[in-house]
């Protein structure tokens, strides 16, 4: 699976249909808003691999992760190696 980025997503294309973890950017955060994956491309990791994807920009740009959304919240906490990059506000 290949993961895209534009200016507000990072997301998968699929049968037709897209996955995205819609963010935004300041100075210092890569903000997570949301995080959708079609109901036929569900239980394939794929909004698992997209929140990687983020962690992993973020972490090249030297910034830190706020999630406003739950699944994104939820994954990146249980995830150890990114402890570091999640913000403290």
């Amino acid at each position: 699976m290949k993961v895209q980025k534009d200016t507000s997503n990072f997301y998968i294309e699929k049968e037709g249909a897209r996955a995205v973890v819609e963010y935004s950017l300041t100075d210092e955060l890569l903000i997570i808003h949301h995080t959708e994956v079609p109901s036929h491309m569900e239980n394939q990791g794929i909004a698992s691999t997209l929140l990687q994807e983020a962690a992993r920009y973020a972490k090249d740009n030297e910034l830190y992760i706020k999630a406003e959304c739950r699944f994104a919240k939820d994954y990146l906490e249980r995830k150890e190696e990114y402890m570091g990059l999640l913000a403290k506000h």
